[in-house]
């Protein structure tokens, strides 16, 4: 069959005829409580953990925002899109989080392709949990540079990749620290001590973590006391903050 068109058709109804076919449902309203289909509804679907997305407080901040700034930034911040606004958010979550700095990225899954384009390369060695989320491991891959998987929690196989990756220009360890689909956490501790043991840097995606463990809610780094020990966190403000980025 030469049409295209024709061809996606046919793995559409194959997918259909599977029960693999997914279907957009449209929600009409926030918060708590939504409409889907003329029913009202528990919205026990989002990651809006503390119903933040619906706070007064929240709403208005960004309402006073888009006052004095509009909707957008107009550009990137390389170009003019570096607002005062970004500063003040990276500085307040930064310590917020007991980190050196922050950067702002519109989105977790831009955030986690931008670590490693950014730090990894051809001759690196990337050691991923196998549960991490699908965007540590595509920003992986993308890099240039080997990854290798290990089996979900696993640290002894972890280990001998490491091991097994001495030749390597740099280690990278990568996970998540909350698993969001087995609600499961990283041994953040043990990991911490494989990053020293072999000069490795230690990746640790925080989006399920942030705002819901530790004393002031800072991650699964600050309810393990690793804070400090770890390179580079990612964190999300879709997920318990209620919000994006």
């Amino acid at each position: 069959m030469s049409n295209w068109l024709d061809q996606l058709s046919l793995a559409l109804e194959s997918k259909a005829e599977e029960g693999l076919l997914r279907e957009l449902q449209t929600r009409e309203g926030g918060g708590r409580y939504v409409r889907i289909g003329g029913r009202s509804l528990v919205n026990l679907g989002g990651n809006d953990y503390l119903g933040l997305s619906g706070h007064e407080h929240c709403v208005r901040a960004v309402c006073e925002a888009a006052e004095a700034y509009g909707v957008g930034a107009q550009a990137s911040r390389l170009v003019a899109g570096d607002l005062d606004l970004h500063h003040a958010f990276e500085e307040r979550f930064a310590k917020f989080k007991h980190v050196e700095g922050t950067l702002l990225f519109p989105t977790g899954y831009a955030a986690n392709l931008a670590v490693f384009e950014a730090l990894a390369d051809k001759g690196d060695l990337i050691c991923v949990d196998k549960l991490s989320h699908a965007s540590l491991i595509d920003g992986a891959r993308n890099s240039g540079a080997e990854m290798r998987v290990y089996p979900h929690l696993n640290l002894d196989k972890l280990r001998r990749l490491l091991e097994r990756g001495m030749d390597a220009r740099r280690r990278f360890i990568v996970t998540d620290s909350v698993f969001s689909m087995d609600g499961d956490v990283a041994d953040l501790n043990g990991l911490c001590a494989l990053r020293d043991e072999f000069e490795a840097i230690l990746v640790v995606d925080e989006a399920h973590g942030t705002g819901v463990l530790g004393k002031n809610g800072a991650g699964l780094a600050e309810y393990q006391d690793v804070v400090g020990k770890i390179d580079v966190i990612i964190s999300t403000g879709g997920k318990a903050m209620g919000c994006l980025g």
